[in-house]
């Protein structure tokens, strides 16, 4: 079981976290009275797809400004675009 949640850092900090729950097993594959549960920080990725995000909505303007500038065919039209 994969899930993503905010956790509070020993320091007070809160901490976004990808949880990963996995029974443990024994040498038969019979579930025993336990799991593995890993905490992973994930504000490292969280910036990134931040950053991607932010980067594509420029492309997206810059594009349509583009788009705009090479459509108006004389000079005059240039300050309504």
């Amino acid at each position: 079981m994969l899930k993503e949640t905010v956790r509070r850092h020993i320091d007070g900090q809160l901490v976004p976290v990808e949880i990963n729950v996995s029974p443990i097993l024994d040498c038969s594959d019979r579930v025993t009275v336990g799991s593995s549960i890993i905490y992973r920080d994930i504000s490292g990725r969280q910036r990134a797809e931040d950053a991607l995000r932010r980067h594509a909505a420029q492309q997206a303007l810059l594009l349509k400004a583009t788009s705009d500038l090479i459509r108006a065919s004389e000079p005059g039209e240039l300050g309504r675009v």
